[in-house]
């Protein structure tokens, strides 16, 4: 994933965290939105209660592996994905498939 395809900012991130489109699993809280922009972007947030900065930029890694595999860049969206606490980064296929599935479930409601 490209860095312009991210959003950094806080301010952007509420402004994502605001829209009614969301959707919550067991590992991951997505939020969806519109945006007016011609591309995707993603935010993701690890909380400290993750672990220290090593295990959470893991878990970052794996999340922007998944998502490269199942979003389409060309999409005009903001997308935050912050990860539960309970996330196993032993478990990437597991965690994989449940990230789609969402994103799957979430693509519908947009």
């Amino acid at each position: 994933m490209k860095k312009g395809n991210r959003i950094l900012a806080h301010e952007e991130f509420l402004e994502v965290e605001k829209s009614p489109t969301s959707l919550r699993t067991s590992d991951f809280i997505l939020f969806k939105r519109k945006s007016s922009l011609d591309k995707l972007r993603v935010g993701i947030s690890v909380s400290k209660k993750n672990g220290n900065a090593v295990r959470r930029n893991l878990i970052k890694r794996q999340v922007r592996c998944m998502l490269d595999a199942f979003l389409d860049t060309r999409e005009a969206a903001d997308l935050v994905v912050i990860v539960r606490k309970n996330y196993d980064p032993e478990k990437f296929h597991e965690n994989k498939e449940e990230l789609g599935k969402a994103l799957a479930a979430l693509g519908d409601t947009l």
